[in-house]
This record gives structure tokens, C-alpha cells and sequence, in this order.
């Protein structure tokens, strides 16, 4: 879900603080994902807690 959210605030139809409550982060959180997802895509997003 976090993908298809990041590629709509990327795209447009949803602002990050639209984006940002939808995933019940803050909106500065949301903008870094938007960034990895920029650069890295969306394996740049998935979750991050199983990288030691």
C-alpha cells in the first residue's frame, strides 16, 4: 500500500499531508519515502527492519 500512496503523491492525485494521514505518518516521514522512492524505487521502501 505504501507504494501505490508514494507513487500517487509522486503523481500528483494525493498531496503528502493527504498521503501522510492515509498512512498515519508525519509528513516529513512521507517525504523521505518519496525520496528513496525516487531513487532507489520501491525496493527502497519496503520496510527497513529486517536490514541488521
Amino acid at each position: 500500500m505504501a507504494v501505490i500512496l508514494s507513487k500517487n503523491v509522486i503523481d500528483h492525485p494525493l498531496t503528502v499531508r493527504e498521503g501522510a494521514e492515509l498512512l498515519e505518518l508525519s509528513t516529513r516521514q512521507l517525504l523521505r519515502l518519496k525520496k528513496r522512492y525516487l531513487t532507489e524505487g520501491a525496493q527502497g521502501i519496503k520496510g527497513r527492519a529486517n536490514v541488521a
